[in-house]
């Protein structure tokens, strides 16, 4: 398992319970800056991961999160 919150985001100060590699993990405001970046790292470490968006159908906005996945040969849900 990973633990994100030291893992991947080590300047911050929370702490979480480890996550098993393999998860389904959420990941809200998955098409902003912030969002996308997490949903990169977590399907690099082998996550599976659930974009929430404003507009799933919105491909403008979505289209990259699809790409990010598909250039990893993963998968992403939105």
């Amino acid at each position: 398992s990973i633990h994100l919150a030291r893992h991947t985001f080590r300047h911050l100060s929370c702490s979480m319970a480890p996550v098993k590699e393999g998860s389904l993990v959420a990941v809200t405001g998955a098409s902003g800056f912030i969002g996308s970046h997490c949903v990169r790292a977590l399907l690099s470490h082998g996550f599976r991961v659930r974009a929430v968006v404003r507009d799933a159908a919105n491909d403008e906005k979505t289209a990259f999160l699809r790409a990010i996945a598909q250039e990893m040969g993963k998968q992403v849900r939105l």
